[in-house]
């Protein structure tokens, strides 16, 4: 503990006045004291309480001291547990520590205290850094989620058309779109694809070769955005197909979608035939 005072004591001395809110505190329970304002003075000097374990929690934070930032800033909590800047400090501490049943307590006080975007969104934003994906989704509001599936369908960022796509592919295959090198090398990490071999992979019959690319969102009320596969079919003749399936905005399960995708690729071979 003097280690930390010590510590708290030079983080201090550095502040500016109009920065160091601690000081402030204690300036002012002195003043209610003079005044025997003893009410007031208890008041200030919980918030002077509060600071200064704030304080030390974010100088051990800082310091990767976990295990004492949790112990300090539990202490600043006590002394002012309607500040919702050390409920989230707290919170996070103990996210760190693995302690997830704590962090989510006081994650959903600090939601319940402030229920606006802004504090779902940082609370998820916790979650999701920490690897808890589950609970990321969870501390956002139902009907948020709900706008934000919603903008992401509409979204056209980062999309393309299966024919667009079937264009680039085709000039990826020709040797038009990149230098031999890079583009022998593409080619021969897209056929080294494992993921979704129940898509177009397994349309593929003997004599043929697949380099491809898979591609899946997410799901949000069994509805999947975007469930693809696009590639080159390579013919035993050496000939090559572009070939592109996109199912958007589907109810059908993974399942269902890879036999779609396989019967897409059939069809493409049994057509070039």
């Amino acid at each position: 503990m003097g280690r930390m005072l010590a510590a708290i004591v030079m983080a201090i001395a550095t502040m500016t006045p109009a920065q160091n809110t601690l000081e402030v505190a204690v300036a002012e329970a002195e003043r209610c004291l003079r005044t025997r304002d003893v009410a007031g003075a208890e008041r200030h000097y919980a918030a002077a309480l509060a600071e200064g374990w704030r304080l030390l929690g974010a100088i051990a934070t800082a310091d990767g001291r976990t295990g004492e930032a949790v112990e300090a800033l539990t202490l600043a909590h006590a002394a002012a547990p309607d500040d919702l800047e050390i409920v989230f400090a707290l919170a996070s501490g103990y996210l760190r520590l693995k302690q997830v049943d704590e962090a989510d307590r006081l994650f959903t006080t600090l939601a319940a205290a402030k229920p606006e975007a802004a504090t779902f969104v940082l609370i998820g934003r916790t979650w999701r850094d920490a690897g808890e994906f589950d609970r990321a989704r969870a501390a956002v509001p139902e009907a948020r989620r709900a706008v934000a599936f919603r903008e992401y369908q509409k979204d056209v960022r980062d999309t393309s058309t299966p024919s667009g796509m079937a264009s680039l592919l085709h000039a990826l295959a020709e040797g038009t779109l990149l230098s031999a090198g890079s583009t022998k090398y593409l080619l021969d990490v897209m056929e080294q694809t494992v993921t979704f071999p129940d898509r177009l992979k397994a349309g593929v019959t003997t004599g043929w070769t697949l380099g491809h690319k898979t591609g899946t969102s997410g799901a949000y009320k069994g509805i999947t955005v975007a469930s693809n596969d696009v590639g080159i079919l390579t013919a035993p003749d050496g000939h090559r197909v572009s070939i592109a399936v996109f199912i958007s905005d589907t109810h059908a399960s993974s399942a269902d979608c890879g036999k779609l995708m396989a019967k897409f690729a059939r069809a493409a071979i049994a057509h070039y035939r």
